[in-house]
């Protein structure tokens, strides 16, 4: 009922796991909506997180590129306490294969669709921020809406270099 204090435990009254993520619920909400096509520039690690993610993105119909799966590495998560009486929350984050996505990685994505380049580019911040960066950018060069979840906050850099290529905000609490 209550996200505990330091140094406390309590009775949770459910747990659940589930596939997502800002960048992969945005996704998923894209493509069950019809909005084809929708493609995820992402990495996923070797395990049953990263299994179960891309088997939900192929079930759904996001796009994924075939070196999204890294070996040996650990899929990204976030593990989220609910106040149920309140509603707040507290999250952490654990980028892991995440970070492993590069700004090379990105340009190299847009580059297999420069035939057909993407209309709306969505980024968030659980990517190295200059992999974000370099999303926005490209995505400008292609004529993109972009929009930026810039969670989680940064805590050791500016946003200010993303926001002349950000054309929607979408900032969270902190």
């Amino acid at each position: 009922a209550k996200i505990p204090i330091i140094g406390e435990t309590v009775l949770g009254t459910s747990f659940d796991s589930s596939c997502g993520g800002k960048g992969a619920n945005q996704a998923n909400a894209a493509a069950s909506l019809g909005l084809a096509p929708v493609a995820m520039v992402c990495r996923v690690g070797d395990d049953v997180f990263g299994q179960t993610i891309l088997q939900n993105f192929l079930k759904i119909g996001v796009q994924v590129q075939d070196t999204s799966i890294l070996p040996n590495v650990g899929t990204g998560v976030a593990s989220i306490v609910v106040d149920t009486n309140s509603g707040d929350n507290s999250i952490i984050v654990t980028p892991a294969a995440n970070h492993a996505l590069t700004a090379a990685d990105v340009r190299a994505a847009f580059d297999r669709m420069a035939e057909d380049p993407p209309a709306v580019v969505v980024i968030q911040l659980e990517i190295l921020p200059e992999s974000a960066l370099e999303a926005l950018k490209v995505a400008n060069e292609v004529g993109a809406l972009t929009i930026l979840n810039p969670a989680p906050a940064p805590e050791d850099y500016s946003l200010d270099e993303f926001l002349p290529y950000t054309d929607v905000l979408i900032p969270n609490e902190s």
